[in-house]
């Protein structure tokens, strides 16, 4: 029996199908109601209405107060402790800024925007809305063509990944709302179509500018978006490189990439501290008479950097053990030259300890301060932050310690060793909850040719997050509170977080998952490796998998206490890896469906997305109309 490509009326059913959910997603979920929608559309309304990319503190109060009415007129702040003033505040609040970002996806927004001036502030809201919606149908068409490169026409995965993708609730949920992880996934993914057939058909002059045109605007639009800056390279030496692969190329590729590590890593951070600071210099270094070991903390304070600061989280089961507890912070400073700063500060969630000014001098001296915390504590962290009365100065700490109890500040305490864990303070013991106090352990980081444009336009610490990595005893609590939150959000979470599914939903969809994700792994190892298949794919899907990796692993990283950020992610900002995402769990899936019923795995797919996509829309429902 000959296998013939897909008809064109399984594209037109599968994009028909994205057209009704996605105007059903616009139309459904309350004004306002999705993450950080009213700051994402006052960006593309100053767009349209000044003609112009807006500066990052630049608002327009009037337009401010029609938001916020239209928030309180949509019940916004009915289950919140929170009710901003539409009268007395300048400027109006509606929530957290967005004018940082890049400009490219509100530029797109901002055209339906200019043609509604003056228009009722929901509908040019709606209209914002429907620039995204195209986006959403425009990323499923995309998916049918990559999936169209890699796989046999006739295979059921050609149309069964789309289809996923265009019937996913959560998915559809975010690609419909205002907000630049819209243009983010959509750009990402014409982006991975490009790429996907330079390296299967070469490079022509057509797909260099694809591929180069969608990187760039793939930077214009959000830094979750940037994996197209690393990826791009891979793609055009392999296009170019389609039959010409030989071990010069290769020497040249390894020597290549040893030169990208020396240029990019050193080492010298101390370990466990997260910096937000972009100095030249290592964090941790290493000086000839400190009062412990060999190493202190330097923090080297200029104009550029005023505020350099160093940050280490405390555990919550550390948190927990000292609410309403007195605890004693100190610690060792001297500086390069005699200055004024500030000592070391403590967090609790509520209120600040510390942060005495003092006379540093270039010898180590010890100060400390003892406080009482408050008996309902969210979070703790230490600061170092000098803050000087002049600069340039480099500040140094060494023995910073935090403990439990209220020392004597008059004499300084003994450490047992050069790890500064416990000692001897006033005759008695005391444990240290600092971890790396001395600096005596150090960390790999960033040079800071690369870490200071990344923090200032992707607003990511590099350094910090590969301190965040290794400091295991500090971060290891937040990976499976981060899985859950994420998986959760992937599947089924709506509106900013706030409206979930039953949780019965998310716990059969788990084992799913990771089936999915298995099978999804060991076809595409068997791909990747076997000598029968083709070279193109293999090199296709090795970057397919790349792009998943690196978007995956972004999302879930932003999670780690980074410079006193704890925001937990949630999974729209992996959404630009969603085609290589659907092609490992729903190839997976099939790759596991025993050969006999592998006939009746399309329909047992498309009914259990239906039934998800209808609970999804009835929780939707029942949470903002049934209230």
């Amino acid at each position: 029996m000959k296998r013939r490509t897909p008809h064109p009326l399984v594209l037109i059913t599968i994009l028909g199908v994205a057209f009704v959910r996605g105007l059903l997603y616009v139309v459904i979920v309350p004004p306002w109601q999705h993450y950080d929608e009213p700051s994402h559309f006052e960006y593309a309304w100053l767009i349209a209405n000044r003609q112009k990319l807006p500066q990052r503190d630049e608002y327009d109060q009037n337009m401010r107060r029609e938001v916020l009415a239209s928030m309180y007129e949509h019940r916004f702040f009915s289950n919140m402790d929170f009710s901003p003033s539409l009268l007395t505040q300048d400027p109006v609040w509606i929530g957290f800024g967005a004018l940082s970002h890049q400009p490219f996806y509100y530029m797109l927004a901002a055209i339906p925007l200019w043609l509604l001036r003056d228009t009722d502030i929901v509908l040019q809201l709606y209209a914002a809305r429907l620039v995204s919606w195209l986006l959403y149908m425009l990323t499923v068409y995309v998916a049918w063509q990559v999936v169209g490169e890699l796989v046999a026409s006739h295979s059921p995965l050609r149309w069964l990944i789309p289809t996923w993708m265009a019937l996913l609730p959560a998915f559809t949920d975010l690609m419909t709302a205002v907000n630049n992880d819209v243009g983010a996934t959509a750009l990402v993914s014409l982006f991975l179509w490009g790429a996907v057939k330079t390296i299967k058909k070469g490079i022509t002059r057509q797909r260099l500018a694809w591929v180069l045109g969608t990187t760039a605007l793939c930077f214009w639009t959000k830094n979750t978006a940037w994996v197209a800056l690393v990826l791009a390279p891979i793609a055009l030496l392999w296009g170019f490189f389609r039959n010409r692969w030989r071990w010069w190329v290769r020497s040249g590729i390894a020597a290549a990439g040893i030169a990208v590590l020396v240029a990019v890593f050193a080492w010298g951070d101390a370990a466990c501290w997260y910096r937000s600071t972009v100095q030249q210099s290592p964090t941790g270094q290493r000086i000839s008479a400190t009062p412990w070991g060999k190493r202190a903390i330097a923090i080297h304070v200029s104009p550029d950097d005023p505020t350099a600061s160093l940050i280490q989280h405390l555990t919550p089961a550390q948190v927990e053990s000292l609410h309403g507890k007195t605890i004693t912070l100190g610690t060792w400073i001297w500086a390069s030259q005699p200055t004024t700063l500030y000592t070391p500060l403590v967090y609790d969630g509520t209120s600040r300890y510390g942060r005495v000014v003092v006379e540093a001098s270039t010898t180590p001296a010890f100060y400390a301060i003892t406080a009482t915390l408050s008996a309902r504590i969210s979070q703790m962290y230490v600061q170092l932050q000098p803050v000087p009365r002049q600069s340039p100065v480099t500040v140094y700490y060494d023995g910073i310690l935090l403990t439990e109890g209220a020392w004597d500040l008059v004499t300084a305490p003994q450490f047992q060793d050069d790890r500064a864990a416990n000692g001897v303070w006033a005759g008695k013991p005391f444990v240290n909850l600092i971890r790396n106090g001395s600096a005596e352990s150090t960390v790999p980081r960033i040079h800071s040719w690369l870490e200071k444009p990344v923090a200032r336009y992707g607003h990511i610490g590099l350094s910090a997050l590969i301190t965040s990595l290794l400091d295991w005893s500090g971060t290891a609590w937040i990976y499976p509170i981060t899985f859950r939150r994420i998986f959760h959000s992937f599947w089924g979470r709506f509106a900013w977080n706030s409206v979930g599914l039953p949780a019965g939903w998310y716990a059969f969809l788990l084992p799913l998952s990771l089936l999915g994700v298995l099978g999804g792994g060991v076809i595409a190892l068997r791909k990747t490796v076997s000598g029968h298949t083709p070279i193109f794919q293999r090199r296709a899907i090795f970057f397919l998998w790349l792009t998943l990796a690196l978007v995956w692993g972004n999302t879930f990283l932003r999670g780690h206490p980074v410079a006193g950020n704890s925001y937990l992610p949630v999974a729209r900002y992996a959404y630009p890896a969603i085609i290589p995402t659907a092609l490992l769990l729903v190839s997976g899936w099939w790759a596991l469906c025993p050969a006999c019923w592998r006939r009746w795995f399309p329909l047992a797919l498309v009914v259990l997305l239906t039934w998800l996509d209808s609970a999804s829309l009835w929780t939707i429902v029942s949470f903002f109309y049934g209230r």
